[in-house]
């Protein structure tokens, strides 16, 4: 990272530079890379970042009087699920400070255990081996077809993925949902016309493509987006539901506790197809 980047206000340069010193020669470890033009952690700083982090974001909340609260969403659709829970949560702890971002797929454990997020939602994804996160199912969730009112399958009550076949398919960054449904989208794709295949970086994109007309697109129905009316979801019937819920450290506070409890409740009544 450039080094002026780095600086807090109120801090020179120099005196973060002595400081910094002062922590590695207390500690007898490295914590930076250091050249003319940038600095990066060592192997020690990554290792540490994680406990700085996490103090960092107590410390402000104690200097602030706030309760933080990291949220991870796997794919930018889950959004729209929050409003609804932040309102009820905010409500029982006015000093709720909610921090939200989107977290890759592959990377749940690594967020959660550095300290980058208290919570994360998303489908059930096989985490590393030994990992100690923790993951809550909080419903069983449909994979479906999402298409425009247009589309040849959109009066479908129902879809065979061999159906899939004969028609234009919009692919979404893995990152956004999970490995089993990149290993899916990989399958469709076999043997396809490249020009009869479209492909996103987010849910988003890929929705409003399929919005506009372009082609269809597999997901689990708790990622289809609200914000786009007209699309279409015609339930795959030979593919098994998917969990969805949300991952924690095994210790979890009374605020992730509750926050999940209220995601529950938001979730009894299910999406419409």
């Amino acid at each position: 990272m450039p080094a002026k980047r780095a600086l807090p206000r109120r801090c020179s340069q120099p005196a973060i530079t002595y400081q910094i010193r002062s922590l590695e020669n207390e500690l007898g470890v490295k914590l930076f890379h250091r050249t003319a033009r940038s600095v990066s952690l060592t192997h020690d700083g990554e290792l540490l970042l994680p406990e700085v982090n996490d103090l960092v974001i107590r410390l402000h909340a104690v200097e602030n009087k706030f309760v933080p609260l990291q949220i991870g969403c796997i794919g930018d659709t889950l959004f729209g699920l929050l409003p609804d829970v932040l309102y009820r949560l905010s409500s029982e702890e006015p000093a709720l400070h909610p921090i939200i971002r989107s977290v890759p797929a592959p990377q749940i454990a690594k967020q959660i255990e550095e300290g980058y997020a208290d919570i994360v939602l998303g489908i059930k994804e096989k985490l590393p081996k030994g990992s100690r996160i923790r993951y809550v199912e909080l419903i069983k969730t449909p994979l479906v077809c999402v298409c425009d009112q247009t589309h040849p399958l959109s009066e479908r009550e129902d879809v065979r993925l061999a159906e899939l076949e004969d028609h234009a398919l919009i692919f979404f960054h893995p990152a956004v949902c999970t490995a089993e449904i990149a290993a899916l989208q990989l399958e469709l794709g076999k043997g396809r016309n490249p020009e009869s295949i479209f492909f996103c970086d987010e849910l988003a994109e890929a929705c409003t493509l399929a919005r506009a007309g372009f082609g269809a697109l597999v997901l689990p129905l708790i990622l289809v987006p609200d914000f786009l009316p007209g699309l279409v979801k015609i339930p795959v019937s030979d593919y098994p539901a998917l969990s969805f819920g949300v991952y924690h450290k095994p210790d979890a506070e009374l605020l992730q506790k509750k926050f999940i409890s209220l995601l529950r409740e938001r979730l009894e009544v299910p999406p419409k197809i």
